[in-house]
């Protein structure tokens, strides 16, 4: 983290830089500004649809908060943080807000429960008391690119421009596709640091893990 006087000089450039930028450019700069005043880091995990994100991250997280499945599942971005009590914030293009318990997570970000995002839903704050979140990690799990579902690669693409740092999904079958390097090189233009996760890859043998990670690169 940023000693305070590095702190105190980044809030005063980005404050100096929010009088000069567009709106969409300004809530960016207003997500900088409250991340740096609560030591906070956004880390997002990113990737193609069914490569286990929301799995990775309810490993990440020693418990299970985010609804998984079979089909692709996670229609909204959804930002993990810490707080207590613990409860989702569900905020929405309208610029409605509202508090609700962590059992209705499911119906505001699934395709299932809330297909093409019908809720008008513009993301979804959950507060955990969760080890890795009180260290000041923030996490966003974004909804898969390159599903059958549209929107979900526009939702994720758009989350893409708000992280600090990336954990960018493979899985070690199929191996990594044109439009996941793309991806990566986007993911990698916008973070300060990107890491490369490749998931399932206990299924292959030493050889085996040897060429996908050598695939990847």
């Amino acid at each position: 983290m940023p000693t305070p006087d590095r702190r105190a000089l980044l809030h005063n450039v980005l404050g100096e830089l929010h009088g000069l930028v567009s709106p969409a450019e300004r809530e960016r700069i207003d997500g900088l500004r409250e991340r740096l005043a609560a030591d906070r880091i956004r880390v997002l995990v990113a990737g193609e649809a069914k490569r286990g994100k929301s799995t990775i991250v309810n490993a990440l997280l020693g418990r299970d908060v985010l609804p998984t499945g079979v089909t692709p599942v996670t229609a909204v971005a959804t930002v993990l943080r810490h707080g207590t009590p613990e409860r989702l914030t569900a905020r929405f293009a309208d610029g409605r807000r509202e508090d609700r318990g962590l059992e209705e997570l499911p119906a505001l970000v699934t395709e299932r429960g809330n297909p093409g995002n019908r809720l008008g839903l513009s993301n979804v704050t959950v507060h955990l008391d969760a080890e890795l979140p009180a260290r000041g990690v923030e996490i966003v799990d974004t909804p898969g690119t390159g599903s059958v579902y549209e929107h979900n690669t526009a939702e994720a693409e758009r989350a893409l421009e708000t992280m600090d740092a990336a954990v960018f999904v493979l899985t070690a079958d199929p191996p990594l596709s044109a439009a996941e390097r793309t991806l990566l090189r986007r993911a990698t233009r916008h973070s300060v640091t990107t890491f490369v996760l490749l998931n399932k890859a206990d299924r292959l043998s030493e050889a085996e893990r040897a060429e996908a990670a050598a695939w990847s690169n």
